[in-house]
C-alpha cells in the first residue's frame, strides 16, 4: 500500500476514466488535487478563492465539481479542465447533492438532491 502525504483535508474522489489519475477535492484549500495512479507525482489545480469544491465527477475531459462554501443549502457547479488547468465556474447553481458519471454517457454530469420531501435527479451536458 502506498501513502500520498500532504493532502489536508482530502475528501471526494474521482478517478479518470483511463485509470491513470485520481482527482481529489481539497475543500479547505480550494483546489483539486490529481494523483498520478502509477508514480504517485501530484499536480495542483486552483479552483479559486473560496470554491471549496466538494463531488467530483469527470466527463467530457474535465472534473466537474460542486462548489459549496459557507453554504448548507445550494452550491454552484464548476469544472476543472485538467490538460490547461482552466476552471470554467457558474456552470449551473445547484442544490448540494451527489455528482455522478457514467462512461455511457460521457458528455453528461448527473445529480442527484434528495430534499426534505423528495428526491430529484438533474443532469448537465457539456456543450
Amino acid at each position: 500500500m502506498s501513502t500520498v502525504p500532504d493532502l489536508p483535508g482530502a475528501g471526494q474522489m474521482v478517478l479518470d476514466p483511463a485509470g491513470g489519475r485520481l482527482f481529489v477535492a481539497l475543500a479547505a484549500s480550494d483546489a483539486i488535487v490529481a494523483v498520478d495512479t502509477t508514480s504517485f507525482r501530484t499536480t495542483t489545480y486552483r479552483t479559486g478563492a473560496s470554491s471549496c469544491p466538494g463531488d467530483l465527477a469527470f466527463a467530457s475531459g474535465e472534473v466537474w465539481f460542486t462548489t459549496r462554501c459557507g453554504s448548507d443549502l445550494g452550491s454552484g457547479l464548476s469544472a476543472l479542465d485538467p490538460g490547461t488547468g482552466a476552471v470554467t465556474t457558474g456552470l449551473a447553481e445547484v442544490d448540494q447533492g451527489v455528482l455522478a458519471s457514467t462512461p455511457g454517457a460521457p458528455d453528461r454530469i448527473f445529480l442527484t438532491t434528495a430534499l426534505a420531501t423528495e428526491t430529484r435527479m438533474s443532469w448537465f451536458v457539456r456543450s
